[in-house]
């Protein structure tokens, strides 16, 4: 009679040891799934800041060379005189149609500053501020109506 009760008990707990490896590895599984996702979420908000650094370079690499892009008309190549380039330290207008080109001029709307998104480009002058299309709505900014 002895013989049969411990062989019960040595079936209960196989399936209470079996009980605990599912219930162990449920929650490891848990925890790996919620830590990818968490720097999923790191690597995409790592990703958006520096297409930001990366277009905050440009729009500074613009304004700072306005003078040597805007050297001749759009047409030519014949040099403009001094008094026609804009010196440096001007902002692109934003693009506010939606259409990925600036849209200028940005005086004489009669508001102090004017906001829109960041352009793709300046297709007149060979200057692109967003490398992929697809980010030309994340980035709004603001800038004077007077550059």
């Amino acid at each position: 009679m002895n013989t049969t009760k411990p062989q019960k008990q040595q079936g209960f707990i196989i399936l209470m040891g079996m009980l605990a490896l599912v219930l162990g590895a449920a929650v490891w599984f848990g925890t790996i799934s919620s830590v990818r996702t968490e720097s999923m979420k790191i690597a995409i908000e790592n990703e958006n800041v520096n297409a930001l650094y990366r277009v905050k370079d440009k729009m500074l690499t613009y304004a700072m060379f306005q003078p040597e892009i805007f050297r001749t008309s759009s047409s030519n190549t014949t040099p403009l005189s001094q008094e026609a380039i804009p010196g440096p330290g001007y902002f692109p207008c934003p693009d506010t149609t939606g259409d990925g080109v600036s849209d200028s001029p940005c005086a004489g709307s009669g508001v102090p500053f004017v906001t829109g998104v960041v352009p793709i480009s300046i297709s007149s002058r060979l200057f692109s501020f967003i490398d992929q299309p697809l980010e030309s709505a994340k980035f709004w900014y603001a800038v004077d109506s007077r550059f």
